[in-house]
């Protein structure tokens, strides 16, 4: 159920995946879920929450027509960092859950 509300806000939707979209789906269900997810991005270093606003904003400007002047490398690079923030959704909702 997670999941497909995920799927309808986010990408049906054309929401955003930016950080506090997340948190904000996470505290529809569980308000625990968002802050557990908060807690373990904290974690992380700081360039992985950056990287997600930084594959948001090259996808907007792509969408919109904009020039965007980050390379390939660079996309990738922000692609692996971001996963490391996104992988915090499923281990937040799981380490609450038991």
């Amino acid at each position: 159920q997670v999941c497909q509300c995920i799927d309808r806000v986010i990408r049906q939707c054309s929401t955003n995946p930016r950080y506090e979209e997340i948190i904000k789906v996470l505290s529809m269900f569980d308000k625990v879920w968002s802050t557990a997810f908060k807690m373990r991005v904290q974690q992380l270093p700081e360039h992985c929450k950056q990287s997600l606003e930084s594959l948001v904003k090259n996808r907007n400007l792509v969408a919109h027509g904009g020039a965007v002047t980050s390379g390939f490398g660079e996309v990738v690079s922000y692609y692996c960092r971001a996963r490391r923030v996104v992988a915090q959704i499923e281990k937040a909702i799981v380490e609450e859950e038991t």
